[in-house]
């Protein structure tokens, strides 16, 4: 049977784990404080750092991209331009995710180069495709919620 306590404002018996007194609604304090809303918020901001971070990796991202397109182009303008249709892109949702599925595989791809520049078979090219590609997800969807977060 569940422990009984009286109500602090009318004394009649009701049950310790009540949210109220049934008989006049006085609420009733746990005795014993719980911490989880301290937990809660600090698990929140540590996942909101983490997730600012992988934004930074993705602007960063936009931004080597930018780089390469004003290279090959030898332009300036198109350099500005890239940087500026890629910052659009980031502010449309369907367009951010399909830049960061793009964005993982160009990290696939990477990480295939490096296995086969290492390697004779296709077993490291092949791992390390996936592990570029495990990564280069898990960064770029923490940063696509850390961008919608602020949005």
């Amino acid at each position: 049977m569940a422990e009984l306590v009286n109500c602090p404002t009318c004394k009649q018996p009701i049950s310790a784990a009540a949210e109220a007194c049934p008989s006049c609604g006085h609420p009733m304090v746990s005795a014993v404080p719980t911490h989880e809303p301290a937990a809660a918020v600090r698990k929140g901001l540590t996942n909101a750092k983490f997730n600012e971070e992988r934004a930074n990796i993705l602007y960063a991202e936009v931004i080597i991209i930018a780089i390469i397109i004003g290279f090959a182009s030898q332009s300036w303008w198109i350099f500005g331009a890239s940087v500026v249709a890629l910052l659009i892109t980031l502010a449309i949702p369907a367009l951010t995710m399909a830049l960061a599925i793009l964005l993982s595989l160009g990290w696939a791809g990477i990480g295939y180069s490096i296995g086969d520049a290492f390697s004779d078979g296709m077993g490291a090219p092949l791992v390390l495709c996936f592990i570029g590609l495990i990564c280069g997800l898990g960064t770029h969807l923490a940063a696509l919620e850390w961008h919608e977060d602020i949005n």
